[in-house]
């Protein structure tokens, strides 16, 4: 099921801040928390600002950039860096 980034550890929001500016609501922040590894949520960001949608894949304090080739990703599919 896919949510919005208010699903988000602290930790995560916190971070995420980096990316986006996640209050802002001309943002988009489509979250999913992987049902099968705890701790990891699948996130599809567009940013206004510059028009760019990009995939991050977040684990108990940190992120990854990465591309879903869809999403809301499967689990098991998910792959670290």
């Amino acid at each position: 099921m896919i949510e919005d980034y208010k699903i988000l550890p602290k930790e995560a929001l916190e971070e995420l801040e980096m990316y986006v500016d996640y209050e802002n609501k001309q943002n988009k922040i489509q979250v999913v928390l992987d049902p099968k590894v705890y701790g990891t949520y699948a996130l599809r960001v567009y940013r206004d600002e510059d028009k760019s949608e990009f995939d991050l894949l977040w684990n108990r304090g940190g992120y990854d950039e990465v591309e879903f080739e869809e999403f809301p990703p499967k689990s098991g599919e998910l792959k670290f860096f």
